[in-house]
Order: C-alpha cells, then sequence, then structure tokens
C-alpha cells in the first residue's frame, strides 16, 4: 500500500508524455530537433 510510489510513477509517465508532446510539435515546427534525452 505505497500510494506515494503509485503517484510519483504517475508522474514519471506524465512527464515522458508531456516531453513527447513537445518533441512532437517541435518536431512539426522544425524538420530537426535533437530531443533532450533524460
Amino acid at each position: 500500500m505505497n500510494q506515494r510510489r503509485d503517484t510519483s510513477r504517475l508522474l514519471k509517465i506524465y512527464l515522458y508524455l508531456f516531453w513527447f508532446q513537445i518533441g512532437a510539435t517541435l518536431t512539426k515546427n522544425h524538420q530537426k530537433t535533437t530531443l533532450p534525452v533524460v
């Protein structure tokens, strides 16, 4: 019963999705873009 761990995991997933969204938009705007690798 570790809700804190679950929430942190969800936050990480949301962060990854957020980065992917930014990457997609950047790729649409610019053809050549370097995605930040975490």
